[in-house]
């Protein structure tokens, strides 16, 4: 399958994805989305951590960022999406310096997978969101774009 590159604006990451896929930003959240067989959207938001001037107003806007450890995040993330979940239901795994969460729920009649990252201070949060379990196909090829998810960590 053909790719192309997407790189945040922030330069805190970049990911491959279909080139037949379309991508909108949601006030500075890309989602990537198949406009013709898709069934649902993933949304990428990467946050640096370590900028101590704006955490507050960063912290007002994503209040899991207030865990200290990358399950404690999860966990909060996932309570403020009413998902109720504890710390020992989640598995953590490591590639390439990134540590990341992967979690899947369904929540008023949605299915969703999160997948909670971080590397270098970077806080990478990916959800795909859709109307129904989506089909093997959509899975690979959402699988493969979060498994594409360079996270640079310093702007560059």
């Amino acid at each position: 399958m053909l790719t192309q590159k997407f790189i945040s604006n922030d330069r805190l990451f970049s990911l491959e994805y279909p080139r037949m896929w379309d991508t909108e930003n949601f006030e500075n959240i890309p989602a990537f989305f198949d406009p013709l067989a898709g069934k649902g959207a993933l949304q990428i938001l990467a946050v640096n951590n370590t900028d101590v001037r704006n955490f507050e107003m960063l912290l007002k806007h994503y209040p899991y960022l207030a865990g200290t450890k990358l399950s404690d995040k999860m966990v909060l993330f996932l309570h403020f999406q009413d998902v109720p979940c504890q710390p020992d239901q989640l598995k953590m795994f490591s590639r390439n310096e990134i540590r990341y969460i992967p979690f899947e729920y369904s929540h008023e009649g949605r299915f969703y997978m999160a997948v909670m990252m971080e590397k270098s201070g970077v806080l990478l949060v990916a959800v795909y969101n859709s109307a129904s379990i989506p089909d093997e196909q959509e899975s690979l090829i959402i699988g493969n774009i979060v498994n594409s998810i360079e996270i640079y960590g310093e702007k560059n």
